[in-house]
């Protein structure tokens, strides 16, 4: 029963979160019940019907949130509950539930076409159905995505990361070179790689300098992928769980690239609940992994503890105080729409 309630709750806080709760939250509270009425143009139909369905009904945009969250939170816990040990899935959802708020609160969109695209991923890699079936419905998961946030269709290669496998310095060598990418200034031959204002190209000459990056937590960060890296290699977790390492390898690559590349960064969302799942892996079966010093174990502990805690405080975030929306001093003033 714990496996259910423990999603069922982050659900509701997902769904049932004040207006002042995440940067874009006032977006989708006044995207709700604006654009309800005729619906929207500029965003993908199945998001969008949806919106207009849970509109028409008569509900506020409280039902709606909760059924956005229960489409990400849902296949994702259906996909690993019998693919993890009971402390596996405990760590995981622990891990899930701390660091996906932000992006459940402010990327709603994608964060449904995530969890759509995990639970096809992971059925891919599991079933016995024969290739061409497993490929058509694969490809029927991806359209299904699509709805919510059409980025999606142009990772769907990525399942053939299944069937990769490189060797250890392989690995080690290409992740190394994607630190070029904090240094080589992209936008300025390929200028369609901006998104709006947010071009980070050139991270470390300009936004180190400012208020705009923070060099410890790019530091941090860093020293927690290489970490990662390291104890996914020396346990030969690349070997054992192939399709869930790569993609957890493309996060930790992507997220240097997205320095310079900032589409690659919002594409990284997509690999963001695999690199979760095998950091709970590794973090469930510590004593397992025999080649790994145990203080480069408990260092990546306590970096992942507090970014994940700092995820929450940031005032960047806004996500503290949390209150729910009746409880929003100006909620009533949505009502009126």
């Amino acid at each position: 029963m714990f496996r259910y309630i423990i999603p069922a709750v982050y659900i509701f806080l997902v769904g049932l979160r004040g207006a002042n709760v995440g940067v874009d939250t006032p977006v989708y509270y006044d995207h709700y019940y604006t654009f309800g009425e005729w619906g929207c143009s500029f965003v993908e139909i199945g998001f969008d019907w949806l919106n207009r369905f849970i509109y028409h009904l008569g509900y506020s945009h409280a039902p709606f949130f909760c059924i956005c969250a229960t489409l990400t939170v849902v296949p994702v816990v259906v996909a690993v509950n019998d693919k993890l040990s009971r402390q596996e899935y405990s760590i995981f959802m622990l891990l899930f539930c701390t660091t996906t708020f932000v992006s459940m609160c402010n990327g709603m969109r994608q964060n449904m076409a995530c969890g759509i695209l995990f639970f096809i991923l992971v059925w891919y890699e599991n079933t016995s159905a024969k290739l061409s079936n497993r490929v058509i419905i694969y490809m029927l998961g991806i359209l299904i995505a699509s709805l919510f946030h059409v980025s999606v269709i142009f990772i769907a290669p990525i399942i053939f990361l299944k069937y990769l496998h490189l060797s250890n310095k392989q690995y080690v060598s290409i992740y190394i070179l994607s630190f070029m990418f904090l240094f080589v200034k992209v936008s300025s031959f390929i200028p369609e790689i901006q998104i709006s204002n947010r071009d980070y190209s050139g991270y470390v000459d300009t936004n180190f300098a400012n208020q705009s990056a923070s060099s410890l937590g790019f530091f941090i960060s860093t020293l927690k992928n290489i970490l990662f890296l390291t104890i996914l290699v020396k346990s030969r977790l690349f070997e054992k769980y192939a399709l869930w390492s790569n993609l957890t390898f493309l996060t930790l690559v992507f997220l240097n690239v997205g320095y310079s590349v900032p589409l690659i960064g919002r594409i990284n969302m997509y690999f963001v609940f695999f690199s979760t799942v095998m950091l709970a892996i590794v973090f469930a079966n510590r004593n397992e992994y025999k080649n790994t010093n145990n203080i480069i174990m408990q260092l990546l502990i306590l970096i992942v503890l507090v970014m994940s805690v700092y995820g929450y405080v940031s005032t960047a975030n806004k996500l503290l105080p949390y209150n729910f929306y009746w409880e929003t001093p100006d909620y009533s003033k949505y009502l009126k729409f």
